[in-house]
């Protein structure tokens, strides 16, 4: 089996932040997706509702979209395979503590994007956990017709698009500085090709391991995780933590 990891970019695709995408990138979707859209919906028209923004790469990236079900939700914030467990970032165990635990980091990331699309938010996503709480009116359905009557219109049906999204995510999909999720944490792998400057690196790790291996029931000896670049591969925190 190809077991796909979860990385902060698919969550910034889907939620249209596309700040660190490459214009040649954003080019391929235009050239390549767009015009199978066009022929789905009948229409170019759809293109108008994503504004100024990369209209095919944001339709094919956004929760719901034509990713969503074969890609998307098949990636895992995080899988234990034999005595490793692999994460894109790192992960604590207060990540386990307060997102539910591995399976449940993973359920919420797969609903994400099977269920967060711009029109409603997915059914897990409680009041407290918004840092926006859309009105009804922004919980608009697509309007591949476009049928605007303003650039005005347009912009911020964009703006709502995003800020639904962004207001739907998990806990465990956010970038916040104050609380890194296990897309984001860098505590294992600063500086890179070093010991991490953390001076509770060790003791959060041996932590979050042993967690895992409570909820696996099984022995987790360490950790692979990319995110952070490295010069090579490398290993730290007496080879518990592999930096990829």
């Amino acid at each position: 089996d190809v077991l796909l990891l979860l990385s902060n970019h698919e969550v910034l695709n889907g939620a249209g932040l596309f700040h660190y995408a490459t214009p040649g990138g954003n080019d391929e979707f235009e050239g390549i997706v767009s015009p199978v859209l066009d022929e789905e919906k009948g229409t170019q028209r759809w293109r108008i509702q994503y504004g100024d923004s990369v209209p095919g790469r944001w339709a094919a990236c956004e929760p719901g979209g034509p990713l969503a079900e074969p890609l998307w939700s098949r990636m895992r914030v995080g899988v234990v395979v034999g005595r490793t467990a692999f994460v894109h970032a790192g992960m604590t165990k207060k990540h386990l503590d307060e997102y539910g635990g591995l399976g449940q980091m993973n359920r919420d990331a797969r609903r994400w994007f099977l269920e967060g699309k711009h029109g409603f938010l997915p059914s897990f996503c409680l009041p407290q956990m918004l840092t926006f709480v859309a009105p009804p009116s922004a919980h608009c359905a697509s309007n591949d017709a476009g049928a605007f009557l303003s650039i005005e219109e347009v912009l911020a049906a964009q703006e709502r698009r995003g800020s639904v999204l962004n207001a739907s995510l998990p806990p465990v999909l956010k970038g916040e500085a104050s609380n890194p999720s296990p897309l984001w944490m860098r505590d294992y792998s600063l500086p890179p090709d070093g010991e991490p400057r953390n001076p509770q690196a060790r003791t959060m790790l041996r932590d979050a391991l042993d967690g895992l291996g409570e909820e696996v029931g099984e022995t987790v000896e360490r950790m692979a995780m990319g995110h952070t670049v490295q010069k090579e591969i490398n290993c730290a925190l007496g080879g518990r933590a592999w930096r990829l």
